[in-house]
């Protein structure tokens, strides 16, 4: 008995009570503390008590009567010392207090347990109507687990069976889970409304809805199972030597053995040889040679900057130069009378010199 004791703590009423809700729950581990170490008939109102306390140690035991007496006034004597253990607050110590009177000075178990019902956990109509709108409220979307709202359905309902004149019905609570479950439960929310009739209550429609969600959910973890399993196998088909064998014949391009004409190197490397061919092309090397036009190193007459325009003006020019053989022809008369045949023996007077260097010409 004393190892079933010393493994149960104390529940602490303290300042983190602050809903009804939470005051049942600590009921619920206060009662079940009392309920290991033997002292629950003490939080029932229907225990036998003397009419007077009376210290149970001088107290006969001469017949069953007085035996049970004993035993009672021992048991409200542990219950009222776990009592003080589990309060902190000077709200909670003042609900004992009032359980104390000139016959029981120490209080009683279960008036004390009353006493914190009715300041933590108020049951009154005003209480019913709020325990009323938390169940209209209730919300729940279709990927939610089902577990969660019958939570907060059973601390409802927990709270609502304190109440005594404003009962909130099984078919009640019924019927606002059904208006809060998603459209994707009906089917199995209207079986069961079919097969129990009047007779459904929270733990059929709990039982069922939280099935359909493991069910929703299994069948998800089979598709994603599906879909890796078929990544896998394109994995294995187009990966080499993850499931291929290797190639053991020759490759009729290069009659190598070890792999297939597409995977050949020397077409790659033809390939690679191929493209670099068609760079250079496409960027020719530099010129190398002198520009007729400025006489400078390193361009051709065409690219020179002097056209200022490269072939479009020189092909320009050369228009201007075809107008103007006429007074080319006037400038050659007049070199032929200012000049002697003999003093220009390779030029022609009456057209353009055969040699392009004449140093003559260039006088002109």
């Amino acid at each position: 008995m004393s190892e079933t004791k010393s493994s149960f703590k104390v529940p602490i009423l303290g300042k983190k009570i602050k809903t009804a809700n939470d005051f049942l729950t600590w009921e619920r581990k206060f009662r079940g503390l009392a309920a290991a170490n033997g002292f629950d008939s003490a939080l029932s109102s229907s225990i036998a008590l003397p009419l007077r306390y009376t210290d149970h140690g001088s107290m006969p035991e001469t017949n069953d009567v007085e035996k049970a007496k004993k035993k009672a006034i021992k048991t409200i004597n542990v219950a009222m010392a776990f009592l003080h253990q589990a309060v902190e607050t000077s709200t909670a110590e003042g609900c004992l207090t009032k359980a104390c009177d000139a016959k029981y000075p120490n209080g009683v178990a279960h008036i004390a347990l009353a006493n914190l019902e009715e300041k933590y956990a108020k049951n009154d109509s005003l209480t019913a109507s709020t325990l009323r709108q938390k169940l209209t409220r209730l919300k729940m979307k279709a990927s939610d687990d089902p577990t969660d709202m019958f939570e907060k359905v059973a601390a409802i309902k927990n709270q609502a069976s304190k109440i005594k004149d404003d009962v909130i019905s099984e078919q009640e609570v019924c019927s606002k889970i059904m208006i809060a479950a998603p459209k994707e439960y009906m089917l199995g929310i209207r079986a069961v409304q079919i097969a129990r009739g009047a007779a459904m209550t929270v733990d059929h429609l709990e039982k069922e809805m939280c099935g359909m969600y493991r069910m929703f959910h299994l069948q998800e973890e089979d598709n994603e199972d599906s879909d890796d399993d078929e990544d896998t196998k394109e994995t294995a088909l187009t990966t080499p030597g993850a499931g291929w064998a290797k190639f053991k014949g020759r490759c009729y391009r290069c009659d190598k053995a070890g792999h297939r004409a597409h995977e050949c190197p020397e077409k790659k490397s033809k390939e690679s040889n191929k493209h670099g061919n068609e760079k250079e092309s496409e960027n020719p090397a530099k010129f190398e040679g002198t520009c007729n036009g400025c006489g400078k190193y390193g361009h051709r007459q065409s690219e020179c900057w002097r056209n200022k325009g490269g072939e479009k003006n020189l092909a320009a020019k050369k228009e201007d130069s075809d107008d103007s053989d006429v007074e080319f022809m006037l400038m050659t008369v007049n070199v032929a009378s200012m000049t002697s045949q003999k003093a220009f023996p390779d030029c022609q007077l009456v057209e353009r010199p055969k040699h392009h260097d004449c140093r003559y010409w260039s006088n002109v």
